[in-house]
């Protein structure tokens, strides 16, 4: 039983890594909006909005544990990233 658990997990780790890194469009706008389709994932921060176009849409959220970052992609349908306002003071 423990073997078939660790092959089971182990199955999972490799299907992660390879899914990893594909169509990502990591660059950050400090403003603004992004739309974004299926097939392109794009690197999400703390006060960032999504805005799907409509009820049917489909979103996946990826979040790498070894630094803290976020990804969104669409998987169906379309949204509308509304970047946050990141200014530090004034």
């Amino acid at each position: 039983m423990r073997k078939i658990l660790k092959t089971i997990i182990f199955i999972g780790i490799i299907i992660n890594f390879t899914s990893c890194g594909e169509n990502i469009n990591t660059e950050i706008s400090a403003s603004g909006s992004i739309d974004l389709t299926p097939g392109v994932e794009t690197q999400i921060l703390s006060g960032d909005k999504i805005k799907p176009a409509d009820a049917d849409t489909v979103i996946k959220v990826r979040h790498n544990v070894e630094d803290s970052t976020k990804y969104v992609s669409v998987l169906k349908g379309s949204i509308t990233l509304v970047r946050g306002d990141y200014t530090v003071g004034e």
